[in-house]
């Protein structure tokens, strides 16, 4: 799969939806406007005459027109803002509870093992995790409009009835949602949806009135009410052209993305009885969801959610049985009625070592953007193991997970550390300060290349602070770093993680809405960014810096002749910190050249060590543009 183009296709989707979001309205107000002359014409003519029919009124159509543009697109509008708070919205919209990182339920946790581990494979953070308590067929989804504030959810019946390998397949499918563009699409689906079907809900309101009205006013012989129940019925009717454009939209949008999302499975885990298995088990046990509002996230679901879709014509998914022969072409065509035993998990591969360089081709290194391998899946749950195995419950409890990322910026130099562990106690207390310390042994004990995997999972348990806590625990970490006199690579890459994946929440960042087309404005910033990079490799003098910048500038040919290197002490890490908020602004495509000269930069020697790859994958993480682990 390839990242960027996923991105460019996503977008290109948002355009066939506003087609037929646009040929929906246009069929509402036809039927509406038809609706209201034909009531117009009954109610108007006189008791005991023929019906006199009248079908054109300009008035009437404007008037009509104009209602369904304001309800229609305002519900959608509203609803796709409210949807802003991220994939959580959508999860507890549907009934779903947010488990908690550090639960002990064997189901539960067992959840959660498997989301942490494709989590650190793909170099996205850990997201939200829900589960419909109420469902027992077996479904899931993904949902949000980034990797930061992403959520998954499955129901009951998936994670008691699916082998854990069977679980890791319905994962990885959703995870390739994630990191493919499509959750941002069905989020403004949702809100399209909405709109649309609020005609019926407003139908069936009228209706009501109408019966009521009738119930009141028995006695009147020139009783309105049947007239008013009857056009209630009509607006309901015509509420349903709407579901019915909701279903095409549905049905266009979401099937052919479900083929390449369990392809994408397949790769990511290499193991395709994994996700075929939990195909076949579905189609014995079922993936109803039975909530009333499902068919307004239908699309979101691993399989059909809805009981019925038009008799398949416009399912949200392609049939079971077609999408088992796919990742299974050898398949008997037999369901699982059964659920699965669950098996033990075999203990992953030893990690490489982690002073080891890496050698890389720059441009291989962004083709991994967005793509897991069985190698990166299989360092992400040795990682997790050895995590738990030294830390416990620390990286799950909200209270703990602030001290375990300080311990990690605590230096190796005993004079340097005591000063740090000094100021610690005056800002934020002494039992902050004695945990960091007590964290410092078990922090080092990780190795260089845990680091990162141990913020990512503890960023579920920090999302669950207070805001109070959020700003004093980025004052904490930019004080840490600047206490030895030089932010090192590291330090500003935990800052940059810690601020972008819980930024939206505790900042109040909203969702990008303005892309920066041309190189203009993203000219500066991209001109120091690359130069740091160029630096961070330590040329030996400024002639081979400016070779390697030339060199690297080549793979972002939008900005030839529109920078130059900067010398290094124009460079701070203030600057490239702003930098990095401007450059999330580009579009994918551009990103791409970004991250491209960025890569050839720091790897011009042809090796990255541990910590060139650890700002490689925070500026990647910065851009939106997940990057796995290299090992």
């Amino acid at each position: 799969m390839d990242f960027f183009a996923a991105q460019d296709d996503a977008h290109s989707r948002t355009k066939l939806l506003i087609v037929y979001f646009v040929l929906a309205v246009i069929s509402i107000i036809a039927s509406l406007y038809l609706l209201c002359m034909v009531f117009y014409s009954y109610s108007s003519t006189p008791e005991n005459q023929p019906t006199r029919w009248v079908l054109w009124n300009l008035p009437t159509l404007a008037g009509v027109s104009g209602f369904v543009v304001l309800l229609v697109g305002g519900a959608s509008l509203s609803k796709i803002a409210q949807l802003k708070g991220g994939g959580g919205v959508v999860a507890k919209s549907v009934g779903g509870r947010k488990v908690d990182p550090g639960t002990r339920d064997p189901d539960e946790r067992k959840l959660m093992n498997v989301v942490e581990e494709m989590a650190i494979a793909s170099g996205t953070a850990v997201p939200e995790v829900y589960l419909l308590d109420k469902e027992d067929g077996i479904n899931g989804f993904a949902a949000g409009y980034t990797p930061d504030d992403a959520a998954i959810a499955v129901t009951r019946g998936c994670v008691q009835r699916l082998s854990r390998d069977e679980l890791q397949g319905v994962i990885a499918h959703e995870f390739s949602h994630i990191l493919n563009g499509d959750m941002r699409m069905n989020i403004k689906l949702m809100g399209v949806l909405f709109g649309i079907l609020l005609i019926s809900i407003i139908g069936e309101g009228i209706m009501r009135a109408g019966f009521w009205g009738n119930v009141g006013a028995r006695r009147d012989r020139d009783n309105k009410g049947n007239a008013i129940m009857l056009f209630g019925i009509g607006v309901m009717i015509i509420g349903y052209v709407g579901v019915f454009f909701g279903r095409l939209i549905q049905s266009a949008i979401s099937r052919e993305r479900e083929y390449l999302a369990d392809a994408s499975a397949v790769q990511f885990t290499r193991n395709p009885e994994g996700i075929g298995g939990a195909l076949m088990r579905i189609g014995g046990a079922g993936s109803t969801v039975n909530h009333h509002h499902t068919s307004e996230t239908a699309h979101f679901f691993f399989a059909n959610a809805l009981k019925s879709s038009f008799g398949g014509a416009f399912a949200t998914h392609p049939p079971l049985d077609v999408r088992i022969k796919r990742v299974m072409p050898n398949w008997d065509g037999k369901f699982l009625d059964k659920p699965a035993a669950q098996q033990s998990t075999t203990p992953p591969p030893p990690m490489p070592s982690a002073q080891a360089k890496h050698k890389v081709d720059p441009l291989q290194m962004i083709a991994g953007v967005g793509v897991i391998g069985a190698s990166q899946l299989a360092y992400a749950q040795q990682s997790r193991q050895q995590a738990e195995d030294t830390l416990g419950e620390e990286i799950h409890d909200s209270t703990q997970a602030g001290a375990l990322i300080l311990s990690l910026l605590l230096d190796t130099n005993a004079e340097i550390r005591q000063k740090q562990l000094d100021w610690l106690k005056k800002d934020g207390g002494e039992t902050l300060a004695e945990a960091v310390k007590a964290d410092f042994p078990k922090a080092q004990a990780q190795g260089v290349k845990q680091r990162i995997p141990l913020i990512e999972m503890t960023l579920p348990a920090l999302a669950q602070i207070t805001k109070t806590d959020y700003d004093a625990l980025i004052r904490q970490i930019v004080k840490l770093s600047e206490m030895d006199e030089e932010i090192s690579f590291f330090e500003f890459a935990v800052m940059r993680l810690v601020k972008r994946h819980l930024g939206r929440k505790f900042e109040g960042a909203g969702v990008k809405t303005q892309v920066i087309s041309s190189a203009g404005p993203l000219k500066a910033h991209f001109g120091l960014l690359l130069s740091t990079m160029v630096w961070v490799g330590e040329p030996s003098n400024d002639t081979e810096a400016k070779q390697i910048f030339t060199q690297a500038l080549q793979n972002a040919p939008l900005f030839h002749g529109m920078i130059q290197l900067k010398p290094v002490d124009a460079l701070g890490f203030a600057g490239l910190d702003k930098a990095l908020d401007v450059l999330a602004n580009a579009r994918f495509g551009t990103k791409r050249q970004i991250l491209a000269a960025c890569a050839t930069a720091v790897a011009h020697d042809g090796e990255v060590n541990t910590e060139e790859g650890e700002l490689i994958r925070a500026v990647a993480v910065t851009l939106d543009c997940p990057m796995p682990p290299l090992v």
